[in-house]
């Protein structure tokens, strides 16, 4: 199981040094304007979302699971270090497209083994995750620290690139997916599932306030940095904030079921919900570094809440041969509205400022209240 828990740790710690750290960086080594960087953190993960499936559907069809993720890290790695190099604009989405069609692939396919590894050896797949956790917000708080060391902001690349160059020595020592009979389901379709998904009321109530809350929760982590530099902080300060951010979360998720048996998940959702609210509020009016960073846990409650409830709202209530589907489109529709919902804010910020920024996800997270809410829930299904 350790060397999982550090693949987990490479692969995250590499992502650690690199997401909370790249606004930052376009703002301030390259001068985009806040429009421009909502592009190339937008587009570019879109297209990466959309690619998914395709490196799905390779892997199922080679069978070749750890050659196609040393692949994807290979490349992926080589496109970073021309990322590090490029400042025109147009060149600069390019290459920034072509890392996140390959960067996307990976945490999937690197799931895939880990999960199918714990199946077969009643490993605890939560543990392994984990080591992504504490690797993301481990790094990113070293990288803050290079940062402030070396002034040099484009160490992030180096950082990521390293990390992910030694995920490579470690893959080789994984075990390959067992691609036996037990492993076949039944055959069901895409578009079955989907329009069976989309007729479900609860499904659209479920999703409406999922992209309310987590796509919202996305929008802001990437700027965050910005708005913490503008309140007075350094960039290294960037990796305190994750440190307040991404570690709670371990103990936090831990907790939540037993927060869904003893209340219900529409109680639970308006928790998470709420909590988010006073998250984006405290940010708002936040005065300085130290108030912004000390809050932080608050997000890490929020998401926690918000990630485990829904997942486990999707086992409980809908049939064991669409909820795969159900968690890759909900999973999919939070990738692309967090990134749809960037260009405006992008222009937002430009136009009005930072605080643009939670005060427009204080009126979508609102209007998600609204919506959890409006739900009718049925006297057996308060509490599952």
């Amino acid at each position: 199981m350790k060397k999982y828990y550090l693949y987990y740790v490479l692969i995250y710690g590499g992502l650690g040094a690199f997401i909370p750290y790249i606004v930052p960086y376009l703002d301030g080594a390259l001068n985009l304007s806040a429009s421009q960087i909502g592009i190339i953190t937008s587009v570019p993960s879109i297209i990466g979302i959309l690619v998914v499936p395709l490196w799905g559907i390779i892997t199922d069809v080679t069978k070749q699971d750890k050659k196609i993720l040393g692949i994807c890290v290979a490349i992926n790695c080589v496109i970073m270090g021309m990322y590090s190099s490029v400042k025109m604009f147009p060149i600069l989405l390019l290459v920034a497209t072509l890392a996140e069609a390959f960067r996307y692939a990976i945490s999937p396919l690197a799931d895939n083994i880990a999960t199918d590894y714990c199946k077969h050896n009643n490993v605890n797949y939560g543990i392994i995750r984990s080591g992504g956790s504490v690797g993301f917000a481990l790094i990113s708080f070293l990288t803050g620290q290079l940062i402030k060391v070396t002034a040099n902001s484009r160490i992030i690349f180096l950082v990521y690139i390293a990390l992910f160059i030694v995920s490579l020595l470690v893959l080789p020592f994984l075990n390959s997916k067992k691609y036996d009979e037990e492993e076949k389901m039944e055959t069901s379709t895409l578009k079955k599932d989907l329009k069976e998904l989309l007729k479900d009321k609860s499904y659209l109530w479920l999703l409406l306030i999922v992209i309310s809350t987590i796509s919202i929760s996305e929008v802001t982590n990437a700027y965050q940095g910005l708005y913490l530099i503008e309140l007075g902080a350094s960039q290294g300060d960037i990796g305190t904030l994750v440190i307040f951010t991404a570690l709670p979360e371990i103990f936090f998720m831990a907790k939540i079921n037993k927060l869904v048996l003893k209340y219900g998940y529409k109680n639970v959702f308006k928790i998470g919900i709420l909590t988010f609210l006073l998250r984006w509020i405290t940010c708002l009016f936040a005065s300085s570094p130290t108030m912004f960073i000390i809050t932080a846990p608050l997000t890490a409650l929020a998401f926690s809440i918000m990630l485990v409830a829904y997942i486990g709202y999707i086992k409980e209530k809908f049939s064991s041969e669409i909820q795969a589907t159900a968690l890759t489109i909900t999973s999919m529709a939070i990738g692309i509205s967090s990134s749809i919902i960037k260009l405006p804010v992008g222009l937002g910020i430009d136009v009005f400022g930072l605080k643009i920024l939670y005060i427009m996800s204080i009126a979508i997270t609102f209007i998600g209240f609204i919506v959890c809410m409006l739900k009718k829930e049925k006297s057996d299904e308060i509490k599952l």
